[in-house]
C-alpha cells in the first residue's frame, strides 16, 4: 500500500490505555477490582484470585502462558481485555527462560569459562547482563500477550508497604533493578491502587515524580485521581469506564487533582502460500515462540 504524507493533524486514533500498568501495596484490592472489568481474563501468577469470582487462568510456567495464547487465538481472540497478576511474581517463573536465552548468545561460552557452567541465577551475572535477559524475557511476554488482546494490563505490588500516596514514584514499582523504569516507560500509563477510609478503591494517576518518558500517554488520565471501586454499603460498584471509556457509564464525574503486529501462534497447519507470503514478516514472533514452547522448566 502507498504511504500518503499528511497535509494537516491527524486526530489522535486512540483514546484509552492499550497498555495499563497497575500497582498498589499486597491486599489492596488489585485481583477483586480486576474481577469487576467485563470480559478480563486475568493470568494468576500468584493465586491472588483464588477466593474471587472471574474469567482467570492459574499460571505456574512460561509453558502456561504460550499455551493460553494459543487457546485464545484457536479461540477467535475472544477477551476485551487480559491482565497479567501479577509482574512480580512473574519474575520468578522468567528466570529460567532469561537464562536461556543468555547460554543462546555470544556472551555464553563454557569452553573457555568454565565457571558460567555454575550459573543457575541470572542475576548472579556480570555487568548488569541479567537485567538484560529479563528484560528481553518480560517484553517477548507481553508480546505474546499483544499479539491475541488489544488491552493488556499489567499488576505489580509497590515495595514499600509504608508508601505515601503522595510522595509515589516508578521506583516504587516492586521489580528488580531497572525493569519497574523500562516496564512504565514503555507502555501508555501507570496507576497507584489505594482503598480510602471509606473502603472505596481508588486509583491515581497523580504521579508527579515520575520521569517524563513515564507520564500517562492517555491525556484524559494523566494527572487524574477517582474511585474505582465504590464501596456502598457493602455493595461494590464498579467504574472501569472512568479508563476505558468505551465501557457504559456507571457513575459519577471523575474527580481531578491540580496538577505488536498480530502474528498467527495457534500452532495450526499453513497453507505453502500463507507462509510464502507472511514468512519475512513473523519470522521473528514465532522463533521467540519455539524458544518459549522448548524451554526446560
Amino acid at each position: 500500500m502507498a504511504i500518503v504524507l499528511p497535509t494537516s493533524k491527524i486526530q489522535p486514533t486512540e483514546t484509552e490505555p492499550r497498555v495499563l500498568v497497575i500497582f498498589s501495596k499486597p491486599k489492596s484490592g488489585k485481583s477483586t477490582a480486576l474481577s469487576l472489568l467485563d470480559n478480563n481474563l486475568i493470568l494468576d501468577t500468584e493465586g491472588g484470585t483464588a477466593y474471587i469470582e472471574a474469567l482467570k487462568v492459574d499460571i505456574a510456567s512460561v509453558k502456561d502462558i504460550v499455551e493460553v495464547c494459543r487457546q485464545i487465538k484457536a479461540a477467535g481472540c475472544p477477551y476485551k481485555y487480559i491482565t497479567l497478576d501479577t509482574l512480580t511474581s512473574l519474575e520468578e517463573i522468567l528466570q529460567p527462560y532469561a537464562l536461556s536465552l543468555w547460554k543462546k548468545s555470544n556472551t555464553y561460552n563454557p569452553e573457555k569459562n568454565p565457571e558460567q557452567l555454575k550459573v543457575t541465577d541470572i542475576y548472579t551475572l556480570p555487568f548488569g547482563l541479567g537485567q538484560k535477559y529479563m528484560r528481553d524475557s518480560y517484553l517477548t511476554v507481553i508480546g505474546l500477550l499483544q499479539q491475541v488482546c488489544k488491552r493488556i494490563i499489567l499488576v505489580c505490588h509497590s515495595k514499600d508497604a509504608k508508601i505515601n500516596e503522595n510522595e509515589l514514584t516508578i521506583k516504587d514499582i516492586d521489580l528488580a533493578g531497572k525493569l519497574s523504569d523500562i516496564i512504565a516507560s514503555r507502555y501508555d500509563g501507570a496507576g497507584y491502587l489505594y482503598r480510602d477510609k471509606d473502603d472505596n478503591t481508588i486509583i491515581t494517576f497523580d504521579i508527579k515524580q515520575l520521569a517524563a518518558e513515564c507520564k500517562c500517554r492517555v491525556p484524559r488520565l494523566d494527572g487524574k485521581k477517582f474511585v474505582l471501586i465504590e464501596n456502598r454499603d457493602g455493595k461494590l460498584i464498579p467504574h472501569w469506564d472512568r479508563i476505558y471509556s468505551s465501557e457504559p457509564y456507571s457513575g459519577e464525574d471523575v474527580v481531578t487533582t491540580p496538577q505488536i503486529n498480530v502474528t498467527d501462534i495457534s500452532g495450526e497447519e499453513e497453507s505453502k502460500e500463507e507462509i510464502k507470503s507472511e514468512n519475512s514478516n513473523t519470522s521473528k514472533e514465532k522463533s521467540e515462540l519455539d524458544e518459549l514452547s522448548n524451554i526446560e522448566l
